[in-house]
């Protein structure tokens, strides 16, 4: 075993500000996530749909429609190799890309936090509709 290349186990998952900005469905953007974070460990990604499907919780089709959408965008280049067993994939990164796609899709200007403004009188939040005996059962007290 190679001691400095990590399993896909051990690696953790990390969602960037770009990748959370860039429109695409959120399976879209975990597998981005996901060959990002490969790519990173082990300066290479060659994952399978399968192991994105483990690893994400997503179909082994959602996978498959996600990288292909994320090859079709230009946000990550694949690579596949004919082998005596088969074919052979990676996938890799295009940080440029990436940047350019989230680029194109800003911050809004306001968030829309939940403040009142400070003229207004706050709404009442009514009665509850469960009366608890204080204090809760099971709590430190």
């Amino acid at each position: 075993m190679n001691p400095t290349k990590l399993t896909p186990g051990e690696i953790g998952l990390s969602l960037s500000a770009e990748v959370l900005r860039i429109k695409c469905p959120p399976a879209h953007r975990l597998v981005l996530a996901e060959i990002i974070s490969l790519y990173a460990a082990n300066s290479c990604c060659d994952a399978s749909d399968r192991h994105f499907s483990d690893r994400l919780t997503i179909s082994k089709d959602t996978a498959s429609v996600a990288v292909q959408w994320l090859e079709d965008e230009g946000l990550v280049v694949k690579v596949t190799t004919r082998l005596a067993h088969g074919l052979y994939r990676t996938l890799t990164p295009v940080p440029a890309a990436i940047a350019a796609k989230a680029a194109a899709n800003p911050y809004p200007e306001n968030p829309g936090t939940y403040r009142q403004n400070p003229g207004t009188k706050p709404e009442n939040p009514g009665t509850p509709t469960r009366n608890f005996r204080v204090p809760l059962p099971g709590k430190c007290r």
